[in-house]
């Protein structure tokens, strides 16, 4: 008779977890290849509205600047250390969902912002070219009266982004705005 109530007892308690466990699970509610090729953003979203309260995000540096169209979309989606789910899988809602996406290469920069003395402007943009920066643009400086100090066409400044101090160790992306100074007669 202890037994019996003792197996009893059990199973009731095994019940009760196991309702306890079940009503703090939620679908999924997406097949993993759904999601993948999708906006990484739009994904997070979809997921916290269904009650996932763990969704982390990890970009995924492959994209070359010509691939620059498939930048943000999902690359991958892993719950539990899987890759493959249908939509009606349940998991805790505190589940770590590891979203990672596509992002364009960082590539570093062919010279550093000491090295663009005595430096002409065309070849300075053809070197930020040839490395793969796809949004390099020239300014002129009209400020040479004889051409004695500065000669025309000579670099004044470049701008990596914002920054006119750079390393050739910098990594930035190719699209990265490049502005080259020059100066050129009034």
């Amino acid at each position: 008779l202890i037994w019996k109530i003792r197996a009893v007892t059990v199973l009731v308690l095994a019940a009760f977890i196991a309702a306890i466990y079940i009503s703090r699970c939620i679908p999924i509610g997406y097949d993993s290849m759904n999601l993948v090729g999708q906006n990484y953003q739009s994904v997070v979203h979809q997921l916290e509205e269904r009650g996932f309260t763990d969704v982390r995000t990890y970009p995924a540096e492959e994209l070359e600047a010509s691939e620059a169209g498939k930048e943000n979309t999902v690359k991958s989606i892993e719950i539990k250390g899987k890759k493959k789910f249908l939509s009606d899988k349940h998991y805790l809602k505190g589940t770590k969902i590891k979203v990672t996406y596509f992002t364009l290469k960082k590539i570093n920069l062919p010279i550093s912002s000491k090295d663009i003395d005595d430096m002409n402007y065309v070849d300075t943009m053809e070197l930020f070219q040839k490395a793969g920066f796809v949004n390099v643009s020239v300014e002129p400086v009209h400020d040479l009266k004889t051409g004695w100090i500065n000669y025309d066409g000579e670099v004044d400044e470049v701008y990596v982004g914002s920054e006119k101090k750079f390393s050739k160790k910098d990594k930035v992306r190719p699209d990265t705005v490049i502005v080259i100074k020059y100066h050129t007669f009034k």
